[in-house]
């Protein structure tokens, strides 16, 4: 088997290389599952100068920190290698590799007009996108559900943003989700409406101008957590300067009224 293996991520190009190692069976095990999980975005070839590599190799010294006062262990799970490369291991779960993944697109998006936000999605026809977004609990994974059987699910619970050729579009994330059937690949969708979501008993809709009620609520859904870089608010400040299709969807938990009230909304 080829020992590296091309991802394309929101238009980034990877170059994962599995190194040899005695063991051959637990580089080929990892790969195999390596390739299961990202078999939507591997590409035969990518640009003879990727946007980043990431180094697989094989440690038997695997280094800890304790930290005593709280009696935990932290294992190590990559290394920086120089400014567009990293080293893990095949000891690391897939897990962590997601969250490597994560924070090396962080990196990559703020460097061209993206961010990682919490958010679910849906396909409008072949290349347009509803997000849905909202605090844990406002119902993102609930009504992609109820639009799943009419609406192709893009996201769960993560979405890239990322601007192009002075438009936004989305761009599906490689993070391991709750719901694991969603098929993700590289593919492209114009957002077409960002709706902030609300539980209530009928189905409204609102579009919201006010620059300032929107700005904190997107910023509360980037994927930085409590460690978000000026760059990062730069950006997401720069979106919700741009673009103007922020609403309010207010929604009951009721898949054919649900259905019903997405077939009369315009799509721009």
């Amino acid at each position: 088997m080829n020992n590296s293996i091309f991802l394309r991520i929101a238009g980034f190009d990877f170059k994962v290389n599995f190194i040899q190692t005695e063991k051959s069976y637990s580089r080929e095990q990892f790969k195999q599952k390596f390739i299961d999980k990202y078999f939507g975005f591997i590409k035969k070839t990518v640009k003879d100068n990727p946007d980043f590599t990431i180094d697989i190799i094989n440690t038997l010294d695997v280094e800890t920190i304790y930290k005593k006062k709280k009696r935990a262990f932290f294992m190590l799970t990559f290394l920086l290698k120089g400014e567009n490369t990293v080293q893990t291991f095949y000891h690391v779960s897939l897990v962590q590799l997601s969250m490597i993944l994560n924070k090396v697109l962080q990196v990559l998006l703020i460097k061209n007009k993206g961010f990682l936000m919490h958010a679910s999605a849906v396909a409008i026809g072949s290349s347009m996108a509803f997000i849905f977004t909202g605090p844990s609990g406002a119902g993102k994974s609930t009504i992609m559900k109820l639009l799943n059987s009419r609406y192709k699910p893009l996201a769960d619970d993560s979405v890239i943003i990322k601007k192009e050729n002075d438009k936004y579009y989305l761009y599906q994330t490689p993070m391991i989700e709750k719901v694991s059937w969603i098929k993700k690949n590289d593919k492209k969708y114009k957002i077409a409406k960002i709706c902030f979501l609300k539980k209530e008993k009928n189905f409204f809709i609102n579009r919201v101008d006010d620059k300032s009620y929107i700005l904190p609520k997107l910023v509360e859904q980037l994927f930085a957590g409590k460690q978000k870089s000026k760059n990062e608010y730069l950006g997401i400040m720069r979106f919700v300067k741009e673009f103007d299709q922020f609403h309010i969807l207010s929604f009951a938990k009721n898949k054919e009224n649900l259905l019903n009230f997405f077939e009369k909304l315009p799509n721009d």
